[in-house]
């Protein structure tokens, strides 16, 4: 190759200087910066997504949704109820839970009286008191209870006047609130405390309320005869009690801690003329229960009437009739006033 005189020669190498290469530290202060700016912006971009509208939807329809929560709603409940300013959510007063405007009684309506009846003095009879206790052998049932009236109601609730037809409200096909679930009670708790019982009740509608007593009459013999160690039968009804102002009363045992109705005793007699062999036995039998009920819960047995009629107590010696409550108190006064005279009942006959 031949010289170009005007060619640049590469420098001597004794005056060539090489930098040094750099090092670890320097791209470690160059990366730190790099993440730095990536986090400024995207808290740039959060702050500018956030600042959009209450709902924003993508693309997709609205398959996904985003929703901005404010200062108010990210408050907790407590917050809200500590605030003096108004809101118009649920925990805002409630038409439904303000104080019930004072009422006032609707022309024709009964009033509704609670009351607590003293026991009436026990009717006498010529001639000393019969015996009227009897062995329980064991077997099968003692005691049956009839319910006579099925369709004998109680109040759902208790109030302070009935409107409309008291029939409408006393007189129910509702077992829920009627005698036979009194009834019911009755007997399960004398199972319970020993002495054997079955209860039976007249299936007829309440429309057939006045052949009642001859259905029931019907029964107590059906009964008796299938089961012959039946020793004691007791029918369980409520009564319908008034004062002379025509209010219903609503009968209350006193000093119980949930409110109890009282029982009544009813039993029949042949007075009318119509045979009755048993009823000294019977009478003297409505007396030990009634002393034995005040003497556990005084005030809980307001006495015992007696008919001149039989009352279906002509078909068994032993047989007794109890009205618990009125019409005008509640399905579980009355249940209550059952489940003690079950309890009664059963220390009775278990006492010799």
């Amino acid at each position: 190759m031949e010289n170009d005189p005007n060619r640049e020669l590469p420098p001597p190498a004794e005056q060539v200087r090489l930098e040094k290469p750099v090092g670890k530290p320097v791209f470690r202060m160059l990366a730190f910066i790099v993440c730095l700016a990536v986090l400024v912006a995207a808290f740039a971009v959060s702050g500018l997504w956030s600042s959009r509208g209450d709902i924003t939807e993508t693309a997709l329809g609205g398959l996904f949704h985003r929703r901005r929560v404010s200062e108010t709603e990210s408050n907790s409940t407590d917050d809200r109820e500590r605030s003096d300013e108004p809101t118009t959510t649920e925990a805002s007063p409630r038409e439904d839970l303000q104080p019930d405007a004072p009422k006032t009684r609707p022309d024709g309506a009964i009033s509704v009286l609670a009351q607590t009846i003293p026991e009436a003095d026990h009717p006498v009879f010529d001639g000393e008191p019969s015996e009227w206790r009897t062995e329980l052998d064991g077997e099968g049932p003692a005691v049956l209870v009839i319910v006579t009236r099925p369709s004998e109601a109680y109040l759902p609730e208790s109030a302070e006047w009935i409107e409309g037809d008291p029939g409408d409200l006393i007189w129910s096909e509702d077992t829920d609130h009627g005698v036979s679930r009194v009834g019911e009670t009755f007997c399960r708790v004398l199972n319970e405390n020993g002495i054997s019982a079955f209860l039976c009740a007249d299936e007829e509608p309440s429309e057939s309320v006045l052949g009642s007593g001859a259905r029931a009459a019907e029964l107590i013999a059906k009964m008796l005869e299938l089961y012959p160690g039946v020793r004691y039968v007791v029918d369980i009804g409520r009564d319908v009690v008034t004062d002379e102002a025509g209010n219903y009363l609503r009968t209350l045992t006193d000093g119980t801690t949930d409110p109890t109705a009282q029982i009544l005793a009813v039993v029949g007699s042949d007075q009318s003329g119509l045979p009755c062999p048993a009823w000294h036995e019977n009478l003297a039998f409505a007396c030990a229960f009634g002393d034995l009920m005040n003497h556990t819960v005084p005030t809980s047995f307001r006495g015992i009437v007696l008919r001149d009629t039989p009352c279906n107590q002509q078909i068994a010696p032993r047989s007794l009739s109890l009205k618990v409550g009125s019409g005008a108190n509640t399905a579980e006064e009355a249940e209550r006033a059952a489940a003690l005279a079950g309890r009664v009942l059963a220390q009775l006959l278990l006492t010799s």
